[in-house]
């Protein structure tokens, strides 16, 4: 059966490409260039070998359709590719390995996944399936690389492995704890990695990012409204809201990481390092601020909340927030702290609302019921925070 003309083409290779077959294949991959309109992939994954002869076939093969890849490419058959240099010119993706978390620490977790140690110089962040397809895990690896050449301090990626029937990536670290299982294990640390933090946050919100290289941070809010929407589980009227409220954050160019908190931001070498980019954009920096309050103060409120995402108790979690949020916002008082944590609460309502759908924190039959309650929190601040209040 022909495949839709605006998907590309999948071809899977041989085990074997050398002398004997390069002209067969030639000829099975000619007689696909009128199928090939919205491109064609070429499945590696049985294949074992490709001599010279099988990689001109490629090369010929790329001048006759618009676009062209190879997937799920073996070590051996990816490092032909790129070490005759075929690899820069067309993609090539290697097959994942597999990895077990079985036997694993666990070290923290947020709504994204969870961080496991793997040993002393390696983390692996798995994705929750559901809200991670394979192009945004990708992605991140992509986003990593390009914060590491801006001067983010961030984790270097080792690789993009299957664990289970969900992904993940493997950073490469050196002696590294989050900084929760640093608060965890020495609680009289929780005001000095607050402070830490605070003044991390304000260097990254310092780092300005060429357009194009990260995606708008808006964009991450409105999957999250998407997700409420997607549920049925708020009014029409009040998804438009909170699109509405997303729409009336302003731009911006400066780096934003989207997962700010204790679980996400290991200890290094004395070094905040940064693990989880796959939220990472550039915009304002309330689209970060918001995110951290989330994590550090509202889902601290839900029981075992704050020791699942961050290893923290509460009491520990509030601590390190005062002292990020001193330091980050430069001393306010009392009464600016009250009116900033307010707008930060109602703008991380954005990010709650479209949880709620696919949270494993809260059964099936109080999904309802707990949407109920976040739309008429959501609707009290609309009127005070909303884009024409």
């Amino acid at each position: 059966m022909e495949q839709s003309s605006a998907q590309p083409f999948v071809y899977l290779l041989p085990e074997r490409i050398d002398t004997n077959n390069a002209h067969e294949l030639e000829a099975a991959l000619s007689a696909l260039f009128d199928r090939c309109a919205g491109g064609l992939v070429l499945d590696a994954s049985q294949l074992q070998y490709i001599s010279s002869a099988g990689l001109r076939v490629i090369l010929k093969c790329a001048k006759n359709v618009s676009s062209i890849e190879v997937r799920e490419a073996s070590p051996d058959v990816y490092d032909v590719f790129d070490m005759t240099g075929i690899a820069t010119l067309i993609p090539v993706s290697r097959a994942l390995r597999s990895m077990s978390v079985e036997g694993l620490q666990r070290i923290g977790g947020g709504v994204q996944g969870t961080v496991w140690r793997v040993d002393d110089e390696r983390v692996l962040k798995v994705y929750h399936a559901r809200s991670n397809p394979p192009e945004k895990v990708a992605r991140e690896k992509e986003v990593s690389r390009q914060a590491f050449i801006h001067g983010v301090p961030c984790a270097m990626t080792f690789d993009m492995v299957h664990v289970g029937d969900e992904l993940g990536i493997v950073y490469e670290l050196v002696d590294a704890r989050t900084v929760g299982e640093v608060v965890a294990a020495s609680p009289e640390r929780a005001t000095e990695m607050g402070e830490r933090m605070g003044t991390l946050l304000r260097e990254l919100h310092a780092t300005r990012f060429e357009e194009g290289l990260l995606p708008d941070a808006r964009d991450g809010l409105r999957k999250w409204a998407g997700f409420a929407e997607r549920d049925g589980l708020f009014p029409a009227s009040t998804v438009r809201a909170m699109y509405d409220v997303i729409d009336a954050i302003p731009d911006g160019d400066t780096f934003v990481h989207g997962d700010f908190h204790p679980g996400n931001i290991m200890l290094s070498e004395d070094e905040l390092v940064l693990i989880d980019l796959g939220d990472a954009s550039v915009g304002d920096p309330l689209v970060d601020l918001l995110a951290s309050y989330q994590l550090m103060q509202l889902i601290c409120r839900v029981p075992g909340g704050a020791e699942r995402y961050t290893g923290m108790q509460p009491a520990q979690l509030n601590e390190v927030w005062a002292a990020f949020a001193r330091t980050y916002f430069g001393n306010p008082s009392a009464d600016e702290l009250h009116a900033i944590e307010a707008k930060l609460q109602f703008h991380a309502l954005l990010r709650s609302m479209g949880a709620i759908g696919f949270s494993d924190t809260v059964p099936d039959e109080k999904r309802a019921e707990r949407a109920m309650f976040l739309n008429n929190v959501f609707l009290q601040g609309y009127e005070v925070f909303g884009p024409k209040a």
